[in-house]
């Protein structure tokens, strides 16, 4: 599961239950490592499997290493969740327009 915007506020709180729940995440950020590393640290210390992807999801280059970084270390990326939208969907092979903001 990706979370954009995972490093902080609703984003982190989606990030921290889905690990919970058994979810692998993908801690997307764009600019807040040290935030982003503290959630990957909580799924951890939760027993959850995370890792944290920099990423500005405006770029087309940033939106597929995304998905390229987290396929090879966590698996085929079978949920996104925009944090900037609250919405989650199933992961599609996606156009990268469709995440223009």
């Amino acid at each position: 599961m990706i979370v954009t915007g995972g490093s902080r506020g609703i984003g982190a709180a989606i990030a921290r239950r889905a690990g919970r729940r058994g979810f692998a995440v993908c801690v997307s950020y764009r600019a807040r490592a040290d935030r982003a590393d503290e959630v990957v640290g909580a799924i951890r210390a939760d027993g959850g499997v995370a890792i944290a992807v920099q990423a500005d999801v405006s770029a087309e280059a940033d939106v597929r290493r995304l998905f390229t970084r987290c396929d090879a270390q966590l698996g085929p990326v079978s949920v996104r969740c925009s944090r900037s939208t609250s919405s989650c969907a199933r992961a599609v092979p996606a156009r990268a327009e469709s995440w223009a903001r």
